[in-house]
């Protein structure tokens, strides 16, 4: 395995002001021809000698994970290592704004996988330049049966989205189609919660609309002085856009979460410019003027804004209904929050979801965690790499239910017993994670055991919910039941933004959001009654840097959306 070398060695090499290790160097092997290997079932068998491969991820690893540091050496992860001899050396991007991922591509020294959105112009790129692997075309020589993990549904899908019936991406957060069925899966997770007993102390005000919660957040800021009134989100700004999270997560609250509208006379818009879209910066506005809102959210990075959730912000704007369904049991929490349980004279606090509103009645608030079950994001195989067939061996052990199962549920006959229930006893799993969090913290334990969010970055969907309701109580179900009531199956319109490399759209694209992203924050953090004009002036801009040209590109892709699918189902 060779090291990174040339350009992207002296750019990483500068990037190490941000606090980021280098590559670390693995083992000398010659990659291994079709010829030479021989084909087993299942294909991680073939060849299970000691390797290490590359992986970059583009993103942060979570406060809690520390995933470079534990992967082979936890319970869990140790026997994937045992199985198929793949161990890796990983690194995590310092932020969510792609510049590690963009300096890899400019120099074409690329790790061995990569880990980010598909939904990224990047990921086009690496398609249209030939520098990944179609893992349908790979697996057909190294693992006969990768492509078994993937309904027709997910298949068609990654076909209309890069647009030569090539499968590029290895899902991540993906629902097989018997799963998408299950009662036990959390399609839509999104909403937003405050801490139940302040609420209730405030007299439990029904929220009806963005007026009706900024009204209930300036009673938070008057009565609790110690508490932040609202968090958009835990991970940092900005989003692909260039939005602050602030305004990102305040789309459903517009019913812009459709992202693409059409028109009248048939074109399709981005909510950029629909007509609603300056009340969701309107609102926004009120949030940072009034400081209602940390304004240090806007640079503060995803373990500090965890961190906040855990410790002293009484609402999030949009949080997950799996994390808020089981915030009052984390230990760091109930600790944090005890001056304020006392306070109110209760036991503990805890958080609870409110019922949707929107800024205006005539919008409606959806949401789609589930992603249409296709995934949000994946993994890639590059052609520099020199073991290929591993690393498509590796993804195909990764895709078995038994490895998904393992990852959330931990090792059969160690955190679950294998003679019930399918091999997974759920009241000795409850057990058993009740016995880790009394003993240490959580974040302590997910890393040691390799459970839950430890391996976030390579479960599915499916078990990673599910296991949500071992430990439901009422809370939980209250907020279960208000999040699931809002989704809407947003897929189709995932992907319009990734343009053909080289092409007019992708150029007007990258120029309009340096001016977008710039221009949005001056917009929320100005004077309130400046907001209209700061828009319009704005959108005057972005029309006069080539909007129409973006515009038709969304036109053409939206608009043929029917052609499309029967184009790229044949032979599915």
């Amino acid at each position: 395995m060779r090291k990174l070398t040339g350009i992207a060695g002296i750019a990483l090499a500068l990037l190490t002001a941000l606090s980021m290790t280098a590559w670390a160097a693995g083992t000398e092997e010659g990659a291994m021809s079709g010829e030479q290997m021989m084909i087993a079932d299942p294909s991680w068998t073939t060849d299970t000698s000691p390797i290490t491969l590359t992986f970059f991820f583009d993103g942060m690893a979570g406060s809690d994970s520390n995933l470079n540091e534990h992967y082979g050496d936890d319970e869990v992860t140790s026997v994937f290592v045992e199985d198929t001899g793949v161990d890796f050396d990983m690194i995590f991007a310092p932020d969510s704004d792609q510049t590690m991922l963009n300096v890899l591509i400019a120099s074409g020294d690329l790790p061995d996988m990569i880990r980010m959105s598909h939904n990224l112009q990047q990921a086009t790129q690496l398609v249209q330049r030939g520098l990944v692997w179609d893992l349908d075309e790979l697996s057909q020589t190294y693992a006969p049966k990768y492509m078994d993990n993937w309904d027709s549904r997910i298949r068609l899908y990654y076909r209309m989205h890069f647009d030569d019936m090539g499968f590029y991406f290895h899902p991540a957060y993906y629902v097989t189609d018997k799963q998408i069925e299950s009662p036990f899966l959390l399609k839509a997770m999104q909403g937003v919660t405050v801490l139940k007993e302040v609420y209730e102390h405030l007299g439990s005000p029904p929220i009806e609309n963005t007026d009706d919660y900024i009204d209930l957040l300036r009673r938070v800021k008057q009565e609790f002085p110690e508490l932040t009134p609202v968090q958009s989100l835990r991970g940092p700004s900005p989003d692909k856009d260039g939005n602050p999270r602030l305004v990102e997560r305040s789309l459903p609250l517009g019913g812009l979460n459709q992202r693409f509208f059409k028109q009248d006379d048939g074109t399709w818009i981005k909510y950029w410019e629909h007509p609603d879209f300056v009340k969701v910066l309107q609102f926004a506005n009120t949030l940072f003027n009034e400081q209602l809102i940390a304004r240090t959210e806007f640079t503060d990075k995803q373990p500090q804004l965890w961190g906040n959730v855990l410790t002293n912000v009484f609402s999030e704007l949009n949080e997950d209904a799996d994390n808020a369904s089981g915030f009052h049991n984390n230990p760091t929490f109930i600790e944090a929050r005890k001056p304020l349980a006392e306070k109110l004279g209760v036991e503990n606090v805890r958080f609870w979801m409110l019922p949707a509103f929107t800024i205006e009645p005539h919008m409606k608030y959806e949401v789609d965690d589930l992603r249409g079950g296709v995934g949000g994001s994946g993994t890639m195989i590059t052609k520099q790499a020199e073991r290929p067939d591993r690393a498509v061996q590796w993804l195909d052990y990764l895709a078995q239910d038994l490895t998904q199962k393992r990852i959330i549920y931990g090792i059969e006959g160690v955190h679950s017993d294998p003679n019930t229930v399918d091999g997974w006893d759920i009241p000795l799993i409850k057990q058993y994670y009740r016995d880790l969090g009394a003993e240490q913290p959580m974040q302590v334990f997910r890393a040691k055991y390799g459970l839950g969010a430890a391996m976030y970055p390579f479960r599915d969907k499916y078990w990673g919910e599910a296991q949500g309701f071992l430990f439901i109580d009422d809370i939980g179900k209250q907020i279960y039941q208000t999040a699931f009531a809002n989704y809407t199956d947003l897929s189709w319109n995932r992907g319009v933004d990734n343009y053909t490399v080289g092409s007019e759209a992708e150029k007007v694209a990258a120029t309009i959001k340096d001016y977008y992203s710039t221009q949005i924050f001056e917009i929320i953090s100005g004077p309130g009654d400046e907001v209209q004009a700061r828009y319009d002036e704005m959108l005057a801009t972005m029309r006069e840097l080539g909007l129409d040209v973006l515009n038709a590109w969304y036109t053409e892709v939206l608009e043929g959306r029917d052609a499309r699918v029967a184009k790229y189902s044949v032979g599915l």
